[in-house]
């Protein structure tokens, strides 16, 4: 692992000066990273579409000012956002619980990969959603993933604000008072780990009529991964604010 670390950062750095950029940043490794075929399968693995998240990431790249340094062929200092990244990796092995972290798990972990992660719009099936879930916690810097993370990834899958709509619900509000929760009483953690899911999230994504299916099929599980948020206790209160019930929401869902 520690060559393959020094090889991708000797990479992140050549890429960063190729670019003309000031520092060597989180992004310039995982664009290094997703050149893996084994990257980008474990991207796929979490129901992520890695050509819109190579896509999106050449994009913050490209628009990222040239300063017009580094001609002279020395090394573009670590960011140091990098730093905490490269930081996890060689911390792993003295820490059991992140014994098996990855470039991608490291990665993953800092906010500006996660902001990445929370604004891909293709996936694969519900652990698209579940995903991107973990990314906003990870931006919110939050010590587990709940069902407010859930409601906050859902919210911009237009299939699920619809059905919201068509059993009379307020999408808006819904949004404001998932993101009041989100702002205001989630713990913080100092994310040295990915979030953990909480057992009211695993509860749902361990459903059988959720995991059952297909992955290509993704408007159907993840309408599944919907059937079972609202038949969650701790959903009633996100319910309650969009002025509906899970009942009403999982009637909608049936609808032709």
């Amino acid at each position: 692992m520690a060559r393959e670390l020094t090889r991708c950062i000797d990479l992140a750095r050549i890429d960063a000066r190729r670019r003309r950029h000031d520092s060597t940043e989180p992004e310039h490794l995982l664009a290094v990273a997703l050149e893996s075929q084994d990257i980008a399968q474990a991207v796929r693995a979490r129901g992520l579409d890695p050509m819109e998240l190579r896509d999106r990431l050449e994009s913050r790249l490209t628009t990222r000012p040239a300063v017009g340094g580094y001609r002279d062929g020395s090394d573009s200092p670590l960011s140091t956002s990098l730093t905490r990244v490269v930081g996890r990796l060689k911390q792993r092995r003295w820490v059991p619980f992140i014994a098996k972290m990855t470039i991608l798990d490291a990665l993953l972990l800092e906010p500006s990969i996660a902001e990445l992660v929370f604004e891909l719009r293709r996936g694969n099936d519900y652990r698209y959603v579940v995903e991107r879930a973990r990314a906003r916690a990870v931006l919110s810097g939050h010590d587990g993933v709940g069902v407010e993370h859930i409601f906050s990834a859902l919210l911009d899958v237009r299939s699920f604000v619809d059905t919201v709509r068509r059993a009379e619900g307020d999408a808006d509000r819904l949004r404001t008072t998932v993101d009041g929760v989100l702002d205001t009483e989630r713990p913080k953690s100092d994310l040295r780990r990915a979030p953990p899911i909480e057992p009211v999230v695993q509860r749902m994504i361990s459903a059988r009529d959720v995991t059952a299916l297909p992955s290509g099929e993704t408007l159907v599980t993840i309408r599944m991964l919907c059937l079972q948020l609202a038949r969650q206790d701790e959903s009633e209160r996100f319910w309650t604010a969009a002025g509906i019930r899970g009942s009403d929401f999982v009637r909608a869902v049936h609808l032709p």
